[in-house]
């Protein structure tokens, strides 16, 4: 990769990565039981992580636990060459409960 090709890799980027060599398990939500394969994290940033998958078809959407901090992450699949794959982290906004709009009044104790 050339400095210029580079720089523009670089300005796409919402966050600086750097690299890591972090191992991290692989969870599904497929609701099947049983062990899913480790991968390889080579590098992260706030906003992604490029993964090491070798012999593993990742679908569209699944989440890494990291093995030294056991912190879980959604993830989205962005790109794949070979055993490398891109990955945005997509953090899953909290539910909020609906208020009710029906003009019902509280009762007061």
């Amino acid at each position: 990769m050339t400095t210029s090709t580079a720089a523009l890799v670089a300005e796409r980027r919402k966050s600086p990565r750097r690299a890591i060599s972090q191992v991290v398990k692989l969870e599904l939500d497929d609701g099947v039981p049983g062990d899913h394969p480790a991968l390889l994290v080579t590098d992260i940033s706030d906003g992604g992580a490029r993964l090491y998958a070798q012999g593993v078809t990742l679908p569209p959407t699944f989440a890494v636990v990291f093995s030294d901090t056991g912190i879980r992450r959604e993830c989205r699949r962005i790109w794949c060459i070979g055993a490398e794959v891109g990955v945005e982290f997509v953090e899953r906004k909290p539910r909020t409960p609906k208020r009710r709009t029906n003009g019902a009044a509280r009762h007061r104790a």
